[in-house]
């Protein structure tokens, strides 16, 4: 994308990368502390997509510009052009909310508000689209953004029950 000037920057919300970042590591701390007994594959089968949601967590990224959109993932990137979305729609399921980005030539994307700034990342897409693409729950959604703040309780209770097991673990209860 050209515009790197204009370009706006949208990241997970910054109150959830404390409890996950926290998180992996307390997971490491264990796995480490287990390298030498029988449950340290166990560990690392079951921890595993934990990582990975971790990591695909403080890795994403949101850009928008003036030729359209750049989402940035773990172990992907998705470049949207504004003239190959053809409809944006939303969608709410209690507090989480999706906003959907159909196009031409790619699968749908799902953003979700556990992106920081969201109502502003809606906005920035509403904006630079004619009204005619925008489906009226779109537009709400642009007005009305709930907070969230489940994967953050979420986030924070794994966190507390890993430093739990950590904690056990160095008192010689495990």
């Amino acid at each position: 994308m050209a515009d790197s000037v204009n370009r706006l920057k949208f990241r997970v919300d910054f109150r959830l990368i404390p409890p996950v970042a926290l998180s992996m590591l307390l997971g490491s701390w264990i796995i480490v502390m287990e390298s030498h007994t029988d449950r340290f594959l166990f560990l690392i089968i079951i921890l595993a997509p934990f990582y990975y949601l971790g990591a695909e967590i403080l890795a994403r990224k949101i850009f928008v510009d003036s030729s359209g959109l750049v989402i940035k993932k773990l172990l992907r990137t998705t470049q949207i052009s504004w003239a190959d979305i053809s409809y944006i729609d939303s969608l709410r399921s209690g507090r989480k909310v999706f906003l959907i980005i159909e196009c031409s030539s790619y699968k749908p994307a799902l953003l979700t508000n556990t992106l920081g700034q969201f109502p502003a990342l809606v906005h920035s897409i509403i904006q630079r689209l004619p009204p005619d693409k925008v489906s009226d729950s779109a537009i709400e959604l642009a007005n009305n953004v709930p907070n969230k703040y489940g994967p953050m309780i979420q986030a924070w209770a794994v966190c507390l029950m890993l430093g739990a097991i950590l904690l056990g673990k160095l008192l010689g209860y495990a």
